[in-house]
C-alpha cells in the first residue's frame, strides 16, 4: 500500500490549549488525514503555547498589537 501525504495544518487560537492539545492527539492517529505543523497565538501566555511545546509543534506569537495589514502580512508570511 502507498502512503497517504497528511495535510499540514495550523492551529490559530488564545485559549487554554484544549482544542490544540485534542487536534493534537488526532494527528498521531495513522488514521488522521492532517498533521498540526503550527500553533499560532496572539499570547505567550496562553495555554497552547504549553500544548505546541509539549507536542514539539512549532509555535509562533503575533502580539495581539499587531493589527490590520501588518497581522495579516506576517500571519501569510509563516503559513
Amino acid at each position: 500500500m502507498g502512503s497517504t501525504t497528511k495535510v499540514r495544518i495550523a492551529i490559530l487560537g488564545s485559549g487554554t490549549g484544549s482544542n490544540a492539545k485534542a487536534l493534537c492527539e488526532a494527528a498521531k492517529s495513522s488514521e488522521s488525514a492532517f498533521s498540526v505543523a503550527l500553533v499560532l497565538t496572539t499570547s505567550s501566555a496562553a495555554g497552547m503555547c504549553e500544548v505546541a511545546r509539549g507536542e514539539n509543534v512549532d509555535l509562533e506569537v503575533i502580539p495581539a498589537s499587531v493589527k490590520g495589514e501588518e497581522f495579516s502580512t506576517k500571519l501569510c508570511s509563516l503559513l
